[in-house]
């Protein structure tokens, strides 16, 4: 099953949480941590790959923090994940055609190249920015009542 780990996860609403401030203040890990309930310790794991990755750059010394490196509008969901995780696969065999003996006459092969090339698009297609207009959106419709609020699970 093709699933986004945890840490990914994580790793993006902590981004989402540097991006908050247009004016690119540096954010204190402890106050993502606690506004996302996420573990100090494993936020700090997080954002040294993020940093390794030229995707946050930290300040030190008072009013310190974490900036964000890129734009949220050019940042993509993409780099994130791969900054984070790694490369990732539908299956084994999309990555590798080594790992299956059956590789070279696979009709099902095929199907999944494609929707691993498919998810790829979708996820470069797609910015912090993006993410950051969406939760605004969803914001908006719940307190406009129940009918509007259903919506949003949905989107």
């Amino acid at each position: 099953m093709f699933r986004i780990s945890t840490r990914t996860r994580y790793g993006l609403r902590a981004l989402l949480e540097l991006s908050k401030d247009e004016n690119g203040k540096p954010v204190n890990l402890h106050n993502i941590a606690e506004k996302q309930n996420i573990s100090h310790k494993y936020l700090e794991s997080i954002f040294k790959l993020l940093k390794n990755n030229n995707i946050v750059r930290s300040v030190l010394g008072p009013g310190g923090g974490y900036q964000l490196k890129i734009s949220p509008d050019k940042l993509t969901l993409y780099k994130i994940i791969m900054a984070i995780d790694g490369p990732f696969s539908t299956t084994d065999c999309v990555i590798d055609p080594l790992t299956c003996e059956n590789t070279d006459y696979c009709p099902a092969r095929m199907f999944w190249v494609e929707l691993q090339e498919n998810i790829v698009l979708f996820l470069k297609s797609k910015t912090l920015r993006d993410i950051m207009n969406k939760k605004a959106f969803r914001r908006k419709i719940i307190t406009k009542g129940d009918e509007i609020a259903n919506y949003s699970h949905s989107i």
